[in-house]
């Protein structure tokens, strides 16, 4: 059920979301500290089969469990709706978007 919340929050403030190709964070906030522990969280959960399946440069082998958007897009822009009043946007940071491989 929270996912679901979570997510239709999303799709209904897409527009107040940054990218991940680009942003810069200050240290130790309320948000960076929010980050790295659901990382870990996640990170703890899936502990036991990453030892036994380890992933590729590319995450695509057989057995390898955590999903593209896992370890970031899935925790990143939750983070960005729960803290958008300190969010500060601007063009001058924006990515490479071709040739970035």
């Amino acid at each position: 059920m929270e996912h679901t919340i979570i997510a239709m929050d999303l799709i209904k403030n897409w527009q107040l979301l940054i990218g991940n190709g680009a942003y810069i964070c200050r240290p130790n906030t309320s948000f960076t500290a929010d980050w790295y522990n659901e990382l870990h969280c996640r990170m703890d959960v899936y502990y036991q089969q990453l030892s036994e399946y380890p992933g590729n440069i590319m995450g695509d082998n057989e057995g390898y469990l955590i999903q593209w958007t896992a370890i970031l897009g899935q925790i990143f822009p939750p983070l960005c709706l729960k803290y958008m009043d300190g969010i500060i946007y601007s063009n001058k940071i924006k990515p490479a978007l071709s040739k970035y491989r």
